[in-house]
């Protein structure tokens, strides 16, 4: 049986994969990487099971890395590269614009709970425009935890005083998973992300398109 959608006042985004299909950046970055480093390209699908775990988790298994400083140094290496690559608008998922403005015409508080870096979260939306959308993020870094601890979504029921009964979590991964369950919150999940194992047995609802959250809400 589908959730009361009409019931919910907060909408907690998860970004890459989800809002933003970053993928060919992060590629293009670790493929130079992985060429400096004497290794094979690897393909789109291969970074699935990465993209969401953060940047430590992303570069040791992306360059197949051992020493701890050798992560950090190419972490570094990384996302200074990545930060000086422009974010196309066009890598925003098909639907997101009209379902933002939709969700903010009809009132509804929106967060963003991503792994990405503050600096970096803020300059991909910027240059997408998706900035003007969202009252508070949580980003990589703001707490020494990061999803799918809880106080990271913690943090954004707070601010807006909502509880586990009136907000969602939509996200595309495990991690997106996970961080609704560790709050009670309904999980969305946004199929055409980087699914990286979502039990399918614990979805409230499924989106194809992120339009199928309008409808969900108006139940």
């Amino acid at each position: 049986m589908k959730l009361d959608g009409s019931s919910k006042s907060l909408i907690i985004y998860d970004l890459d994969g989800t809002l933003v299909d970053s993928i060919e950046v992060v590629q293009l970055v670790l493929n130079g990487l992985r060429e400096e480093l004497g290794l094979l390209p690897l393909k789109r699908v291969d970074f699935f099971p990465w993209i969401s775990l953060g940047g430590e988790d992303l570069i040791k298994s992306a360059l197949e890395l051992d020493k701890h400083e050798d992560v950090l140094y190419f972490l570094n290496v990384f996302r200074a590269r990545y930060y000086n690559l422009p974010t196309p608008k066009e890598t925003i998922f098909d639907g997101v614009f009209d379902c933002l403005n939709y969700l903010r015409a009809h009132k509804y508080r929106l967060a963003i709970c991503t792994n990405k870096p503050r600096r970096h979260t803020e300059k991909v939306l910027k240059e997408t425009g998706l900035n003007i959308f969202f009252d508070f993020i949580n980003a990589g870094g703001d707490f020494p935890s990061k999803k799918p601890s809880k106080e990271n979504a913690q943090v954004c029921l707070d601010f807006f005083g909502a509880t586990a009964q009136t907000a969602l979590i939509v996200g595309d991964s495990s991690v997106d998973q996970q961080l609704a369950k560790v709050v009670n919150v309904p999980f969305v999940f946004y199929r055409q992300g980087y699914d990286d194992g979502v039990s399918k047995d614990s979805i409230e609802y499924e989106l194809n398109h992120h339009s199928d959250l309008i409808q969900f809400l108006n139940i």
